[in-house]
């Protein structure tokens, strides 16, 4: 994020030089800061996922947050915006910003997991 907001801001500051605002880039010269993380996110086994389920009852938020993902394949930050608005015929719609959305089948392993599940102290229906 550090290194996004470095190289944007290094962006934003030499087109104001050339546009005449500065007469010198205060970023020039500045380090990025290292990337940490090489090797990426590491996948779960089977084995974590059963011991996730071990610790977290059915129903609970952090339940259907991981049954969310396994059954979807949706990615963290589209999983944590769609909704029951989101669910129309059992097929989940996440339409983004742009024109091309994402189209999900609801399976019946999950389907269950949504019907019998509490969020926001809701029963949550399809």
């Amino acid at each position: 994020m550090a290194r996004n907001f470095l190289k944007t801001l290094n962006g934003l500051l030499n087109w104001a030089i050339e546009q005449g605002l500065l007469e010198n880039n205060p970023t020039a010269g500045v380090r990025r800061p290292a990337f940490n993380n090489k090797d990426g996110f590491s996948v779960w086994t089977k084995e974590d996922v059963e011991k996730y389920y071990q610790k977290r009852s059915i129903g609970t938020h952090k339940r259907v947050w991981i049954d969310v993902l396994l059954y979807t394949g949706l990615r963290r930050s589209d999983a944590v915006r769609i909704g029951w608005k989101d669910v129309k015929d059992n097929i989940i719609h996440d339409q983004k910003k742009i024109k091309i959305g994402t189209f999900l089948l609801i399976f019946p392993e999950i389907e269950s997991i949504l019907k019998t599940s509490f969020i926001n102290d809701k029963d949550v229906n399809l």
